[in-house]
């Protein structure tokens, strides 16, 4: 990755990043749109949401695999990972969880929604929600990689400088979920993802990263879904009192063992 401004740069530049983002969002809806006209619980259901979106997604690495092709084997196939850095990615990925979720209770705290936790994949029967699960915690965090590390990101840092890179593509990573609720945690997500790519030459970090932060989410998820009333007040209020502080701890101890260890065989 250069930023030299020698250097020819490589695709995507900001606006084409932002025109395939709105493009991928806009043809999953076309595609739901039509399932609805046929059978509109099916495009409600969130299983079907991911599928699609999944789809979309993987079409459009499939449009830059000459592109993505060398990055994914410099960057998966010979920069493997380190026990150090799996260890130190779950630390951190534990802090940068409980980080969003004390900033979501603090916006239902804001509007007023306190106490009306709900359960979103209610609809999911059992044998789809461990499909769900599949997607949302090993296939997707493997497409979103690809896309926004392996084909954004390193067109940025062709352009501009490493701080903007960060900032543009974890602004686009955090807009892509169109989720106030999603928001902060997506753009930390992203902030720190893209500072191991830099750090390990590694995709495969990022895909570790970004599937131990999922199932932690979704772990989170799957406790508060069905809480409600003065019970779901008294546990909310209690978290966003102490996810605060472990959050902090936890990144900090992890980004301190991050940086006194080898985290890749490059390095060794």
């Amino acid at each position: 990755m250069s930023t030299s401004k020698g250097n020819c740069p490589i695709f995507p530049g900001f606006l084409q990043a932002i025109s395939l983002v709105i493009s991928i969002f806009i043809i999953s809806r076309l595609i739901l749109q039509i399932i609805n006209t046929f059978k509109h619980s099916l495009a409600q259901n969130p299983l079907v949401v991911m599928i699609v979106s999944s789809c979309v997604f993987i079409i459009v690495l499939l449009s830059f695999r000459n592109e993505l092709a060398p990055r994914i084997y410099t960057n998966i196939l010979t920069s493997p990972i380190s026990r150090h850095i799996l260890w130190n990615l779950l630390i951190i990925m534990s802090g940068l969880v409980f980080a969003s979720a004390a900033m979501n209770l603090f916006l239902q705290v804001l509007f007023n929604q306190i106490g009306e936790v709900t359960n979103y994949y209610a609809s999911v029967t059992n044998m789809e929600f461990l499909a769900y699960w599949m997607l949302v915690c090993l296939l997707n965090p493997c497409l979103e990689e690809l896309f926004f590390m392996g084909l954004i990101f390193n067109g940025f840092t062709s352009r501009y400088t490493i701080l903007k890179s960060k900032l543009l593509t974890s602004l686009l990573f955090a807009l892509s979920h169109i989720n106030i609720y999603q928001f902060f945690g997506s753009f930390l997500l992203r902030i720190f993802l893209s500072e191991l790519y830099i750090k390990t030459k590694s995709l495969e970090a990022c895909i570790a990263g970004h599937i131990l932060y999922n199932i932690l989410v979704m772990i989170i998820i799957l406790i508060f879904a069905n809480l409600t009333g003065i019970k779901a007040n008294l546990l909310l209020m209690i978290a966003i009192l102490l996810l605060s502080p472990v959050s902090i701890f936890l990144i900090i101890k992890g980004l301190f063992l991050f940086d006194s260890k080898c985290v890749s065989k490059k390095q060794k």
